[in-house]
């Protein structure tokens, strides 16, 4: 093992364990269980963003309580109250209790057969006092409930009326015939678009913005090491090493605190269920490391001193978070989008070739932190 890699590891357990002493990098780490333990857990109780009121006119129909049971079951989405009457279920709705109101209509199976037949009929009745996305995610559920009852009624018009005999035609025949792919059948196939391997199943919508925040955080980190660095730095701690040992140091420096981070958020994404395969993650999350370690190291160059940095580390997240596809997708600032490296992993994740363009701006970031900090601070430190 050659001199030079010796001296590498050490200043870089030096500089991890430096970090690791400080109580508000411990803080800024703990965030990252914290966030995943609070996101898997609101994912696992009943979160919905929409309360429905919920009544059946005829509560004997083996129909409407089949709707019933299903509506319960969508607690991702949708927070239920049953009500024993219409009015009751109104009232909810004009007291702000409840954003809507699902009023299942009675014998719902011969008006099922009215719509199959081609008549106009209703099967349920709506009551709302806003229609917001939420409110019309959770009826678009309905219709997926609904449609079944309808579509079981039309394939059973059509099938009464095949040539075919007694013994295909009575109702346990056909109801089988109809489930014969199973309540279980995948119709949609979900895959990135540089390859064929599925995407993960365990997330869901409440735990998706998971990873974009422990990205962030990952950036908090590595803004958090450039300031600790700046202060030293003026402080005059490296003062008696060359403008290029500094400049190495700096960037083991913020090296070291978004490899700590970018460990533990590994593992929360493996336990959130948000985690894809070892390759693709491995391979995107190195590439995030060290594209984090000189956008951090170039900002604190440019922001040389601890207050001006203070000042533009809520800025740069904000931006981070806002410009980058962790709630919502902007597609209007790509230029912009493109200088922050939370945007380039959130998406290399699901599409590989976005990796090429996080290792060239690794690269970058890298290369022109590391030639202004050595420009900038030729000899000694000027205070």
């Amino acid at each position: 093992m050659s001199k030079t890699f010796k001296r590498l590891l050490f200043w870089y357990y030096a500089l991890n364990k430096r970090l690791i002493k400080k109580v508000s990098f411990l803080i800024i780490l703990l965030l990252i269980p914290l966030f995943t333990i609070f996101m898997a857990n609101t994912a696992k109780e009943e979160s919905g963003f929409v309360r429905i009121a919920l009544v059946s006119e005829d509560p004997a129909d083996p129909i409407a309580a089949d709707i019933i049971a299903k509506v319960k079951e969508t607690t991702k989405i949708t927070v239920v109250t049953e009500c024993k009457t219409e009015r009751e279920a109104k009232i909810m709705v004009e007291r702000g209790e409840a954003d809507t109101a699902w009023v299942l209509l009675p014998d719902l199976e011969s008006r099922a057969e009215k719509i199959a037949a081609g008549e106009k009929e209703h099967l349920i009745r709506v009551y709302l006092s806003e229609d917001n996305t939420f409110v019309r995610a959770a009826r678009e559920k309905l219709l997926g409930m609904l449609f079944p009852i309808v579509s079981y009624e039309i394939y059973e018009d059509a099938a009464l009326k095949l040539p075919l005999g007694d013994e295909y035609k009575t109702p346990e025949f056909l109801a089988d015939a109809y489930d014969i792919f199973g309540e279980d059948t995948t119709l949609i196939e979900y895959g990135y678009l540089d390859s064929n391997q599925e995407a993960p199943k365990n997330s869901d919508f409440i735990t998706a913005p998971l990873r974009g925040l422990l990205g962030a955080v990952m950036l908090l980190c590595g803004l958090a090491a450039a300031l600790y660095f700046n202060s030293d730095d003026h402080e005059g701690i490296f003062s008696n090493l060359t403008s290029l040992k500094r400049g190495a140091i700096y960037l083991f420096n913020n090296l070291a605190a978004l490899t700590i981070s970018g460990t533990f958020v590994s593992i929360a994404l493996m336990l959130s269920g948000n985690y894809t395969s070892f390759p693709r993650e491995s391979l995107m999350m190195l590439l995030y490391i060290l594209c984090c370690t000189g956008f951090c190291t170039l900002l604190g160059t440019l922001l040389n001193t601890p207050a001006k940095l203070s000042v533009a580390l809520p800025i740069v997240l904000i931006l981070s978070i806002a410009l980058s596809p962790v709630f919502f997708n902007v597609r209007k600032f790509h230029l912009i989008q493109s200088f922050f490296p939370l945007y380039h992993y959130l998406y290399g994740i699901n599409n590989l070739q976005f990796a090429l363009s996080l290792g060239l701006w690794a690269i970058g970031y890298i290369a022109v932190a590391y030639m202004i900090y050595t420009y900038k601070n030729r000899g000694y430190i000027k205070r």
